[in-house]
């Protein structure tokens, strides 16, 4: 007599996990991310999902067969950093990395990785499962974004007129340095109450200042307006206000992004020589205009 045992169990989990293998292996092989699984003990690459090749230039057999040439790739002023990280990584703790790698045909790639520690059953640290990213693009657009910021900033704040950018919402994003030097406020104040500059405004100029600034935020048209403000000392100084809306590259309106210029000198001026004449047209004497020489006109 023979005994028989039901391995029908058996097969069934064996057939499921080899199901959920090949579900892995096709998600893995699909990524454009590459997908990573590290021993915990030597740090060797147990797994590394194809789409290495397209991200490092590095195939995956290379990458397990000598994990040494990522860390070589990466870029001389990233790799003290990466590998301080490494080294300060606890066991068991998660690790963010942003830097760049230089593949082998000299191109650099921005890359963000994500890396997490796995356990078994018994909660013992049994490696590291971790995700990369090609974020190339998006960094070369944020660092080109910054380096326009950068320009505009210098100008704006090297610049004796008060530059702003009033947002969709009213609030401001920005003020210059020099609108502390024409009102007597830090940009901040005006930045974190924008009801501020509504505040300041010439009551008599109220009016027009609000009608202008309806039409440029509603209709979304440049414009021009002179009009007055009180520092904060009390002195009033004449505004010459230029502002255009400003759009991105898809045409999402931004806001508003405009110039306040103090021309209180040239105003004064002007309302000088309008006396001057006014007292000329009334007086009774003969009046001689002539140049800095003594010279009749």
């Amino acid at each position: 007599y023979g005994t028989h045992e039901d391995i029908t169990q058996t097969v069934e989990l064996r057939e499921r996990l080899r199901e959920q293998d090949e579900r892995l292996r096709m998600i893995t092989e699909n990524l454009n991310e590459v997908f990573w699984l590290r021993d915990s003990k030597n740090q060797s690459f147990l797994y590394v999902s194809p789409s290495a090749f397209q991200m490092f230039g590095i195939s995956a057999e290379a990458l397990k067969e000598s994990p040494e040439r990522w860390l070589a790739g990466i870029h001389p002023d990233d790799v003290l950093r990466v590998e301080q990280a490494l080294e300060n990584l606890k066991e068991g703790d998660s690790l963010e990395l942003l830097y760049r790698f230089k593949r082998p045909n000299g191109s650099v790639a921005w890359i963000q990785s994500s890396t997490k520690p796995v356990f078994d059953v018994q909660n013992q640290l049994k490696g590291y499962a971790g995700f990369a990213s090609d974020v190339t693009i998006r960094e070369n657009l944020l660092h080109a974004l910054e380096a326009a910021e950068q320009k505009y900033r210098i100008i704006a704040e090297n610049n004796s007129n008060w530059e702003f950018w009033q947002l969709p919402t009213g609030q401001f994003a920005y003020h210059s340095p020099s609108s502390e030097t024409i009102t007597g406020y830090k940009a901040t104040e005006l930045m974190d109450f924008s009801d501020k500059l509504l505040e300041i405004i010439h009551p008599e100029d109220l009016a027009a200042y609000r009608e202008h600034h309806t039409d440029a935020g509603c209709n979304r048209v440049s414009g021009r307006l002179q009009f007055r403000i009180i520092d904060k000392l009390g002195v009033v100084h004449y505004i010459e206000h230029i502002c255009q809306p400003v759009f991105d590259s898809k045409g999402t309106y931004l806001g508003i992004r405009g110039t306040n210029i103090d021309v209180t000198d040239k105003k004064e001026a002007e309302q000088q020589l309008r006396k001057l004449w006014k007292a000329v047209e009334q007086s009774n004497a003969s009046i001689v205009i002539t140049n800095m020489k003594g010279e009749i006109e």
